[in-house]
């Protein structure tokens, strides 16, 4: 069995040692009939991330793979993953069970499965600004697990531990990123921006993220430029027309427009028609931004009963602290 180890001096705020990456590669996905090739983990130490990857030479060291594994991880508290909840974790003790190995001091470890979405994984790195050196599709990379197991060439092992590597530096980031997203909502407004067709916001972020990303989610986009901790979040307005609905109890229809019921009953009956759910509302073009506030008296809609708020700088002013806690909110619900 082959041990590797690496040390990465990566700029993220420290952490605890007691928590660790996973990721595993395999000759496939079934947990009976396919293969665990390589085990890596990575974790703190010191100022620096160590990984550690284990590679079986031969279908036989498997189950001592397994074992060094158990041996190691049980001095850590946390295990992230991505996927591992489906994936990574499952398999390790499917194979422990084949080979009769003891799992019970596992059950003091808590897993984190940071995937949240059915988006490919190389798109969320692109969107924190994450960059792979290697493109190893998963597909190849099992075709080398399977020759890793019946060639000794050392090529083979190190293509898979460099791919290794890169899956739990993936890892780290996109952990750092949910923090960096986290913290957002206690960053220092610097400023905000009401332009003609969009609300911006600037921060100055209390938790600091290496990489610079920017991307967009709907009528959201965030842009973040590492070398300067600065952040900007933009709600871009929409000019629709929609309609926002009344309590038909208060209202009447006269000659074609409603009436409050309080000016409508001073007019003979013969005059007012009682307004219904369906005929109690107002409808008015404008620009409009995609979000639902608090305490917000009139809400409009459109055909999808999708919620928009009249861009008006005034309205709007007092409720920008919501406004802001809801993009970032948005912004998270892509990954």
């Amino acid at each position: 069995m082959i041990y590797i180890t690496h040390s990465h001096s990566l700029d993220f705020s420290i952490e605890s040692p007691a928590h660790c990456y996973l990721d595993l590669e395999t000759t496939g996905l079934s947990k009976i009939h396919d293969t665990i090739v390589c085990i890596g983990i990575a974790f703190k130490k010191e100022d620096t991330y160590q990984s550690c990857h284990w590679i079986t030479e031969t279908l036989e060291e498997e189950s001592l793979l397994i074992e060094t594994f158990l041996k190691e991880v049980i001095r850590f508290e946390k295990i992230y993953t991505y996927g591992g909840k489906h994936f990574e974790w499952p398999f390790i003790l499917q194979k422990a069970e084949i080979y009769g190995l003891d799992t019970s001091d596992l059950t003091t470890l808590h897993l984190v499965d940071l995937k949240s979405s059915k988006r490919a994984r190389t798109l969320i790195e692109n969107d924190i600004g994450f960059n792979r050196s290697l493109t190893t599709s998963g597909r190849e990379l099992a075709k080398l697990c399977k020759l890793t197991l019946t060639s000794s060439h050392i090529n083979y092992s190190t293509l898979i531990s460099e791919h290794n590597k890169e899956e739990l530096l993936s890892l780290i980031a996109i952990y750092h990123f949910y923090k960096f997203l986290d913290r957002l909502n206690h960053a220092k407004l610097i400023d905000y921006t009401f332009e003609e067709v969009a609300l911006t916001f600037y921060l100055s972020p209390s938790y600091i993220y290496p990489y610079s990303f920017k991307y967009q989610l709907g009528h959201y986009e965030c842009l973040y430029d590492a070398s300067l901790n600065h952040f900007s979040l933009s709600i871009n307005a929409l000019a629709l027309k929609l309609k926002t609905y009344l309590p038909p109890s208060d209202y009447y229809i006269v000659e074609g427009n409603l009436m409050h019921k309080s000016l409508a009953k001073l007019l003979p009956a013969s005059m007012r028609t009682k307004a219904t759910k369906s005929t109690c509302y107002l409808e008015q073009e404008g620009l409009y931004l995609p979000l639902k506030l608090s305490n917000q008296s009139l809400y409009w809609a459109d055909e999808q009963k999708q919620i928009y708020t009249l861009y008006n700088q005034e309205a709007l002013s007092p409720f920008l602290d919501e406004i802001l806690k809801l993009g970032i909110k948005k912004l998270a619900q892509r990954l």
